[in-house]
């Protein structure tokens, strides 16, 4: 039972971490003025679905 509760952890920690990574892209975008971070910012906040 303590494994389960430790997977559920992880995916909540790994959703955390992709939700950050997400809003750090769309933040150094700029306004989409920087399309390579604009583009990559949803990509990373796709990975917490």
């Amino acid at each position: 039972m303590a494994q389960f509760e430790w997977v559920h952890a992880a995916w909540l920690a790994l959703a955390i971490v992709l939700e950050i990574v997400a809003n750090v892209f769309l933040k150094f975008s700029d306004g989409f003025r920087r399309k390579i971070f604009g583009l990559l910012s949803p990509g990373g906040g796709a990975g917490c679905l």
